[in-house]
């Protein structure tokens, strides 16, 4: 049931070549019975999110098809070869609403991560007013979904090749890093491998 996030959106990076994990698409593998891509989508469908964006490249006709009948906006960036960094500009520039509270920024293999984390840090985006980027943490692990408030979009949407927001997180001398209780947050299939 959804608080109703309705101020957030969520772009979900889903448009890497899986080269650490062979020659397999990662986020085509099952797990439980359903792709990862579409297990690390799911724990925002609840949210009432604005709108959630897909960010696609590799295999992105295989990818959307995995995610069918899922209510999410896919968008392709040409670019994806160029790494992690060019996707997540891409996918912070084509929000529609750029007058977002905030906008959370998350993994297409994170098939651990769950709702009552996603939440937790929504939640605590809330707590602080919008002005804060939140970093779920297990046992001082950075991991995703990480929400940045609406002046980090710029920032964001400058990204290029491979780096990815680590830098703007460290920049942001008030980042709150929320610790939560389970692993899911950090549990991407490089992780597993």
């Amino acid at each position: 049931m959804s608080d109703g996030f309705s101020d957030l959106s969520a772009v979900i990076l889903a448009a890497g070549m899986s080269r650490r994990f062979g020659k397999r698409n990662k986020l085509l593998d099952t797990m439980g019975g359903e792709f990862l891509v579409s297990r690390s989508v799911r724990p925002f469908l609840g949210l009432g999110l604005r709108e959630i964006v897909v960010v696609l490249g590799h295999e992105a006709e295989r990818v959307k098809t995995a995610l069918s009948g899922l209510p999410v906006r896919f968008v392709v960036n040409p670019n994806f070869e160029e790494g992690m960094g060019s996707s997540l500009a891409f996918g912070v520039s084509a929000l529609v609403d750029k007058e977002l509270e905030g906008c959370l920024i998350s993994l297409g293999d994170l098939g651990e991560l769950r709702e009552a984390e996603t939440r937790k840090v929504c939640e605590a985006f809330y707590e602080e007013k919008g002005e804060r980027i939140v970093v779920p943490c297990f046992e001082g692990q950075r991991g995703h979904p990480v929400c940045f408030p609406r002046s980090c979009f710029e920032g964001l949407g400058q990204l290029k090749g491979d780096k990815g927001a680590k830098g703007i997180i460290e920049e942001n001398v008030g980042a709150r890093f929320l610790e939560v209780e389970h692993a899911g947050c950090i549990l991407d299939r490089d992780t597993e491998n």
